[in-house]
């Protein structure tokens, strides 16, 4: 991206281009999420492993948060999904939509 430049009664001044958030997940993220997950996922076996129930939920958040990341990244469209803490809400939304 080119900086813009302006003149005011200062002078020239240079404004830096806005960032796109979608170009920082990119920058911040070349490689996408994978990292991520495989990082998670490492932490969640551990968890379950010494049994530590409120850090299995914790990283089990984490991998669900970077793995839906990672769908969007691929697939440019938000995961579509209807469940909210642990109950599917497909059914009752899509009845809602026929009325």
């Amino acid at each position: 991206m080119k900086n813009i430049s302006y003149i005011s009664t200062v002078g020239v001044r240079e404004v830096p281009p806005l960032l796109n958030p979608l170009n920082e997940m990119i920058m911040k993220y070349p490689n996408g999420y994978y990292p991520k997950i495989e990082y998670w996922t490492l932490k969640l076996n551990q968890a379950v492993a010494s049994k530590a129930t409120a850090e299995v939920e914790y990283c089990l958040k984490k991998l669900s948060y970077f793995a839906s990341a990672q769908y969007v990244k691929e697939n440019q469209v938000p995961l579509e999904t209807n469940v909210i803490a642990g109950v599917n809400f497909s059914e009752s939304l899509g009845m809602l939509k026929n009325l």
